[in-house]
């Protein structure tokens, strides 16, 4: 008993007797052989969750990896669709009407909603790293809330929908990143 307290599961005790200490050796060699049988899943089991902790590891670098990558991929064409709408809207290259410049405008603010969006997936995979460093800056929740409004409104121009707003032109200062 002291042997098996120690940890030395390895012990076989003699039970061949039929009395008291033979059956007393008995109930000790199956509980060594069922704390054995234990250790052995319990390492199994270690190893398989060591194994799947890597797998998972593994993943999600190469989650990171693509979303870094992809972000930058979709960052460039975007940026050159804006840069060049808001050359259009600014008559770079020839007169607009209103209307187009209205429309540029939409495009110009749905792009930069898009680059937002991309820069929030690079921002998840700097999470996953822990490099993500917080910008605070002062927020126009006016401007903010009109940008809505305006997307709102590309979507629901064709359909039979009408947007009624009601914002108080005062509201207080907002600091985001």
């Amino acid at each position: 008993a002291e042997q098996i307290s120690q940890g030395k599961m390895d012990i076989h005790l003699d039970n061949q007797s039929a009395d008291e200490f033979g059956k007393l050796a008995g109930a000790f060699n199956s509980m060594t052989e069922a704390i054995n049988e234990q250790i052995q899943q319990l390492g199994h089991q270690y190893q398989q969750t060591a194994e799947a902790r890597e797998a998972a590891e593994r993943a999600s670098d190469a989650k990171s990896a693509f979303l870094a990558s992809t972000s930058h991929e979709l960052r460039t064409p975007l940026n050159a669709v804006i840069n060049y709408t808001r050359l259009i809207a600014s008559g770079h290259w020839g007169n607009v009407s209103h209307e187009q410049e209205s429309a540029l405008h939409t495009i110009t603010k749905n792009g930069r909603y898009l680059l937002n969006l991309i820069n929030d997936l690079l921002d998840m995979s700097k999470i996953a790293s822990g490099s993500l460093e917080i910008f605070k800056s002062d927020v126009d929740l006016n401007g903010e809330i009109e940008e809505v409004i305006k997307i709102a409104e590309g979507l629901i121009e064709t359909d039979d929908v009408q947007l009624i707003t009601e914002i108080d032109p005062n509201l207080p200062p907002f600091v985001g990143d």
